[in-house]
């Protein structure tokens, strides 16, 4: 779940043109660094074997997002099969999966909505 987590989350902004700005308005490099907040890049994960095939299925569906006025609300489910099937996924993997992809679901409307 932690390479779902870490794909959910939002990439840090590029500040150039926030510390260019600055810079020319007379700022400090000081001042500026205390007025911007430090961004790091990402960090790479560890994706075991056995988990591979539901992330690349993940992977696939993050565009498949049900939304409502409120935000996202969940996958449409009604992409999956279709998915499956274009990835040659076997039948009798697709339950695993599906429940793999549900928790992935679940992590991943647990970062969006922290981030709001």
């Amino acid at each position: 779940m932690e390479a779902v987590r870490r794909q959910c989350g939002r990439s840090p902004p590029d500040r150039t043109a926030d510390t260019q700005a600055l810079r020319a308005a007379g700022m400090s490099e000081l001042q500026i660094s205390q007025l911007l907040p430090v961004t790091t890049a990402p960090v790479p994960f560890e994706l075991w074997p056995e988990n591979e095939t539901a992330f690349a299925l993940w992977c696939s569906l993050r565009t498949q997002w049900r939304v409502g006025p409120a935000g996202l609300i969940g996958l449409d489910y009604a992409a999956i099969p279709a998915v499956m099937e274009l990835q040659g996924i076997p039948p009798d993997q697709r339950p695993a999966l599906f429940a793999a992809l549900r928790q992935c679901e679940a992590v991943a409307l647990d970062v969006f909505y922290q981030e709001k």
